[in-house]
């Protein structure tokens, strides 16, 4: 049989393991909430790489993507998404995680300037620029490295 000692000395084992193990369920869960934020921002790309397949140019504002006010574009995670100059800014709040909530991430556009019927492609946070693309504006994110999808990371 087993004493009370014993089955104290494997609960609290067994409470030290659970205890190391939730920091990483509480990253995975931001991370992943982070990334449902970009997801949800496909909609904003599609508007911008429309307008400049459309005119050579990039939108100016929400309107020129043919989006709504950035008041507007509120998702899950998302209380609001910005374009300036193709730029595309997410700020996070509604049911993010309290340690994202106000915090910014930046989706920049690459493009080859003198032939615009090469798509665009998208950049996001600090990740790494393609080579012989040309990247509009400068990243403001300002959520931790870590809590950012793999693609995002420098």
């Amino acid at each position: 049989g087993f004493t009370l000692l014993e089955m104290m000395v494997v609960l609290g084992i067994i409470a030290i393991l659970a205890l190391m193990t939730l920091p990483l369920y509480v990253e995975k869960n931001v991370q992943q909430q982070v990334k449902e934020g970009i997801d949800f921002a496909e909609f904003m790309k599609r508007g911008v790489s429309t307008a400049y397949a459309l005119t050579g140019a990039l939108p100016i504002d929400n309107a020129g993507a043919g989006l709504p006010a950035p008041d507007k574009v509120i998702g899950n995670y998302v209380v609001s998404g910005t374009v300036s100059d193709g730029v595309i800014t997410l700020v996070f709040g509604n049911l993010a995680v309290s340690n994202i909530r106000g915090k910014k991430v930046t989706l920049r556009p690459g493009y080859v300037p003198d032939a615009p019927q090469v798509p665009v492609s998208w950049v996001c946070g600090p990740g790494k620029v393609p080579a012989g693309l040309t990247i509009a504006g400068s990243d403001v994110t300002d959520i931790p490295v870590a809590w950012l999808p793999v693609a995002c990371r420098p």
